[in-house]
């Protein structure tokens, strides 16, 4: 093994793949031209399976199912009482944990959990590697109780690592559970970590990396701007002690692009949003293009012209999001998790192009990607009632553009079962109250179920309920609450919901900023209240407000905008202006209103549902305009 072992000790100093692949070939050709008796057979194999660990780490799921083999016969050519058996133990649940890591099934966790037992059980008490073993059950609710006994069993020198392993289990919990007490814990631990790690120690950089990515996830939750801030220092922090070349120094650009990236989407920032991509774009240039975390940065980089184009509008971010989400799922087909992450993200790229150019391929394109990720995901991973919730979104798409029915059942659904999936505490469960109130609603527009226009109000009540008066949702759950009332209203005629509709329509106006892209929708929303107060009351006024609520929603829907927004805030105020006809019989709101009905017509394709609506408006119009004449 004289040459392997040159190979290897090069890797050690340089990290050359290509001297790994040449240690790797030489023990391969030791284990298969030695005889199966042979006494080191098992200590060979085991030695070629870290191998390929540490391959794996920098490459691909081939190399991780080959170590996972050798390991396993490594284990099977070792007698129950030789005292190597542990390592052999050990080494098998390592590699199981790390596919867990990669794949997220809980089978492998189990696999990791019983190897790990059994080392530990054949263990002496006294035996100076206990602790190291107690440390390594990675058991989803066991490990952490290991570890806790592991600190305990360790001396001072060794506390810090252990700390630090008990905080990254921590952060594992979170991930696969999505507990916000997890991560509490692992914010703990890692804040323990760096206060008792000196600034010169070669690993502060690693933990202030890590804390920061915790304060990161945390934002992400509780959108409390302190986390931000947390996170945004350390990860300058990180990247102050990284110096040029060094390994971790892209993933660490990324970190601190993410942490611009939340702070622009929090501030509405375009300088800060810049700064996000120029990180990102460093983290990208210096990543080769086999390396294994190239797909991350690609996916990173493509969130952040998303952003932009969230924020400005601008189709030239959208395109360039769509190329980077692209090629990031071209490149991660050996990485199922990651692959899951990246085709969500180009579904929902898709999807926004959807949104601004009305092109059915782009949705149906979304709908594929959306159900390949859904089909990767088991259904007790944490983000399963996520893709689910995006898959609804698509489907109802459709059906507001086709009209197809199934869509609409296949939305309802998909959106119960989205619910069915998220906690009760769950941070993302009143947005998904709402969505399934939607799709109850839409069903009621269509059968004129009463139970189910009661079920999207139960839902809806129940979203707003659990929302704070300051979180940046709840005006959406307050349109949806209101747009169910005036529904109410609309079937059975009773004032009282006219009123509740008006009451909620005034707050979410209130609640949305000048700058939010859903702004024209709601005081699209709160116009149509006031009209149809107007036509049960008979007050001038309440169609005046109407007109001017419509007028600023106009202005806010620029030809830059959304075609459908537009289009869709001109069928409004075509409809409003031919209402003030109808009372005051003025061919000029007549003209008025014929005029906005062309302009909504030409925005929109003619099978879509506004193009609809706005052709037999401007029919009606037309028809009073002869019968004027």
């Amino acid at each position: 093994m004289d040459l392997a072992e040159m190979f290897e000790r090069r890797y050690e100093l340089y990290e050359n793949l290509d001297d790994l692949d040449s240690t790797i070939k030489h023990k391969r050709e030791a284990v298969l031209l030695g005889p199966l008796s042979h006494p080191n057979r098992a200590l060979f194999l085991h030695s070629l399976g870290i191998l390929h660990m540490k391959k794996y780490e920098q490459l691909d799921m081939e190399d991780l199912e080959t170590a996972l083999q050798s390991d396993q016969q490594a284990l099977d050519l070792t007698p129950s009482d030789d005292p190597y058996r542990a390592n052999q133990l050990q080494n098998l649940a390592a590699s199981y944990a790390a596919r867990f890591q990669k794949l997220k099934d809980p089978k492998d966790l189990e696999e990791a959990l019983e190897c790990e037992q059994e080392a530990v059980n054949i263990t002496p008490e006294d035996h100076p590697d206990r602790a190291e073993r107690l440390q390594n059950l990675e058991d989803i609710e066991q490990a952490l109780h290991f570890k806790h006994m592991a600190i305990m069993l360790a001396d001072n020198a060794e506390e810090n690592w252990y700390l630090n392993s008990l905080a990254l289990s921590y952060t594992s919990r979170y991930e696969q559970f999505g507990r916000l007490e997890d991560l509490e814990h692992a914010i703990k631990y890692n804040s323990r970590v760096l206060e008792c790690t000196p600034i010169n120690n070669d690993k502060k950089a690693q933990y202030l990396q890590s804390l920061g990515v915790n304060y990161g996830q945390r934002f992400q939750i509780l959108e409390d701007q302190v986390d931000l801030e947390k996170g945004l220092q350390l990860n300058q922090e990180a990247i102050d002690l990284t110096p040029e070349g060094h390994p971790q120094r892209a993933e660490r650009l990324k970190n601190l692009g993410v942490s611009y990236s939340d702070w622009a989407q929090k501030l509405n920032n375009a300088k800060d949003s810049n700064t996000a991509l120029e990180y990102k774009q460093l983290a990208l240039a210096l990543t080769c293009e086999d390396h294994p975390k190239r797909p991350d940065y690609l996916h990173s980089l493509a969130v952040s012209y998303a952003d932009q184009y969230k924020t400005l509008g601008k189709l030239l971010d959208l395109n360039k999001a769509l190329q980077w989400d692209q090629e990031a799922v071209d490149l991660s087909t050996q990485n199922r998790l990651n692959r899951v992450e990246h085709l969500t993200s180009l579904a929902g790229s898709l999807y926004n192009r959807y949104q601004k150019l009305d092109s059915l391929e782009d949705l149906e394109k979304a709908l594929q990607h959306g159900k390949e990720a859904m089909r990767f995901t088991p259904d007790n991973h944490p983000e399963n009632a996520k893709h689910l919730q995006n898959l609804a979104q698509f489907h109802r798409s459709l059906f507001q553009k086709l009209g197809n029915l199934i869509d609409l059942q296949t939305e309802l659904q998909y959106n119960q079962l989205a619910m069915d999936r998220t906690p009760d505490d769950h941070p993302d469960r009143a947005e998904r109250l709402e969505d399934l109130a939607s799709s109850h609603r839409e069903k009621f527009l269509i059968f004129d179920d009463l139970n189910d226009l009661a079920a999207s109000l139960q839902y809806c009540q129940t979203a707003v309920d659990i929302t704070s008066a300051d979180h940046p949702s709840r005006a959406k759950y307050l349109h949806t609450l209101a747009a169910s009332y005036s529904d109410r209203f609309q079937r059975l005629g009773d004032l009282r919901d006219l009123e509740k509709t008006l009451q909620h329509d005034q707050e979410v106006v209130k609640l949305t900023p000048k700058e939010d892209p859903s702004r024209p929708g709601h005081l699209h929303g709160l116009a149509v209240t006031y009209t149809d107060r107007f036509q049960r009351l008979g007050d001038s006024n309440d169609l005046e407000a109407a007109l001017k609520l419509e007028h600023e929603a106009l202005d806010l829907t620029s030809e830059g905008h959304f075609q459908l927004d537009r289009a869709a805030a001109l069928h409004s105020l075509a409809a409003s202006y031919s209402v003030r006809f109808q009372r005051l019989s003025n061919l000029k709101d007549l003209e008025i209103a014929l005029q906005y009905a062309q302009e909504a017509v030409s925005l929109t394709s003619e099978s879509h549902t506004i193009a609809n609506r706005a052709s037999g408006h401007l029919s009606t119009v037309g028809l009073k305009r002869r019968c004027g004449d």
